[in-house]
C-alpha cells in the first residue's frame, strides 16, 4: 500500500452508524502497520494488538488483557474497562481492514458493546 492514505472509521454499534473519514499517512515496519493522521490521531497495528491514539487518549485493545483507563470527556473523566477485545484484519496491495469489539464497563456495570470498523485505503484508490 502507498504511504498517502484516507481511513474511514465507523461505528456499527449506533442506531445511525456514525462514519469519520480522515487522510493520513501510512506506513508498515516490523511486523507492524502504522497510519498518522491529519488530525494526530494515530493507529499503530500488531498481530496481538491495536494502539489508538484519539484526541490525546492512547488506548492499547490487546486480546490477552484488558484496558483500565480515565477516559475524558466534555464533563469530566470517566473510569473505564475495554474488555472482550476481538481484533480481525483483513490486508489487500491497496487496503487494510480492520474490525474491532470490545466490551466496555464503567465499574461493574456493563455500558455497552462498541463494534468499529477502520479502513486504511490508498488515497488513490478511492470509489
Amino acid at each position: 500500500m502507498k504511504e498517502n492514505v484516507v481511513v474511514t472509521i465507523k461505528n456499527l454499534d449506533q442506531k445511525v452508524p456514525v462514519e469519520e473519514n480522515s487522510a493520513g499517512t501510512y506506513h508498515y515496519k516490523n511486523n507492524k502497520h502504522y497510519c498518522l493522521l491529519e488530525n494526530g490521531d494515530r493507529l499503530i497495528l500488531s498481530e496481538e494488538a491495536l494502539s489508538v491514539r484519539r484526541k490525546g487518549v492512547d488506548l492499547l485493545f490487546s486480546m490477552t488483557q484488558p484496558l483500565s483507563c480515565l477516559y475524558p470527556t466534555d464533563f469530566g473523566s470517566l473510569p473505564l474497562t475495554f474488555d472482550q477485545v476481538v481484533i480481525h484484519a483483513e490486508e489487500t496491495d491497496h487496503e487494510l481492514r480492520i474490525s474491532l469489539t470490545y466490551r466496555l464497563l464503567q465499574g461493574d456495570n456493563e455500558v455497552g458493546k462498541e463494534e468499529l470498523d477502520i479502513s486504511i485505503r490508498e488515497a488513490s484508490k478511492q470509489p
